[in-house]
């Protein structure tokens, strides 16, 4: 393993510990069945994209784990990311080098879940402008809201 490769690791570790959401009161808020799909949005606007996908990981509930993923050789560089994961599941991205992401995987509910990254890598240099990029990704406690929903509903 390349030294750089190693101090992204390391950096992406050190900040997902730094940075991981507090777990909080709000845990039985979280439907920990429903799914956040996988859009596509890692190719958006990536010239000549090829979309990498991690291993699915599961993450028992308080679990942090960070994860990098690597663009392959004939797309180097990598440029946006999207996932598929649980609502309770929260993504942050923590480091990036020219060819890698690296990502702070969290679990905020109270049962298991479950995530899985994919990284848009294109032959091209990634440029920020015009293009943004997603910082972290995770669901609204949509439990609440159904909660919320149905009270309404009885007291009619």
């Amino acid at each position: 393993m390349s030294s750089k490769c190693l101090t992204t690791i390391l950096t992406g570790a050190l900040c997902a510990v730094v940075f991981a959401p507090p777990i909080s009161a709000d845990r039985p808020l979280y439907d920990t069945k429903r799914v956040l799909e996988h859009l596509g949005n890692e190719c958006g606007h990536v010239p000549g994209c090829q979309s990498v996908e991690s291993q699915p990981m599961r993450l028992d509930a308080d679990q942090v784990k960070v994860i990098v993923v690597d663009c392959p050789s004939s797309h180097p560089f990598a440029w946006q990311w999207d996932t598929r994961q649980h609502e309770h599941i929260h993504v942050k991205l923590v480091g990036r080098a020219s060819g890698a992401l690296t990502l702070s995987v969290s679990n905020l509910g109270d049962a298991a879940g479950a995530a899985q990254i994919f990284i848009g890598c294109s032959p091209e240099p990634f440029n920020v402008a015009g293009v943004g990029f997603m910082t972290s990704r995770t669901g609204v406690p949509s439990k609440a809201i159904k909660l919320k929903g149905h009270k309404r509903g009885d007291e009619q």
